[in-house]
């Protein structure tokens, strides 16, 4: 076998070791989550409507997977077009500010209050400027 080959094989052998202990991990850490949700809801006797055990969730989700799936259509939609709306307006003022000057003057500090703002205090407001539906949520994107 080549030196090459060699190097080749042992690094193919440790990024499966690697790998497998890092799957292990993930099995290992949903496992003692599940233990300890299910063991939260037995010992304090928790009602199913503040946290319903693990095995009720995956019943309802399979039993529901019609509506979550369309559900999970939507929200896709809507994170896509946020995102596209977002990095659109964000390049289009960079590079403004970017060009002209006196645009990066008037802009910057007016950006720059906008990110100091919690998005949580805006949504009120905007929830009763433009109401319900796709553009509330469109217009949080910042």
């Amino acid at each position: 076998m080549t030196p090459l080959a060699e190097v080749a094989n042992r690094n193919h052998k440790q990024a499966s070791k690697q790998g497998l202990s890092a799957m292990m991990r993930v099995i290992i850490s949903l496992v003692i989550i599940l233990a300890i949700w299910k063991s939260i809801v037995v010992v304090f006797d928790m009602p199913s409507f503040i946290l319903p055990a693990p095995e009720a969730v995956f019943i309802k989700l399979f039993e529901r997977h019609d509506v979550l799936l369309k559900h999970t259509w939507v929200t896709s939609q809507e994170i896509l077009l946020g995102l596209l709306l977002g990095l659109s307006m964000g390049l289009f003022f960079a590079l403004q500010m970017l060009l002209f000057q006196p645009v990066k003057r008037w802009l910057l500090p007016i950006l720059i209050t906008s990110q100091a703002i919690p998005v949580f205090a805006l949504a009120p407001i905007l929830m009763l400027w433009l109401g319900y539906g796709i553009a509330p949520k469109l217009s949080w994107q910042h």
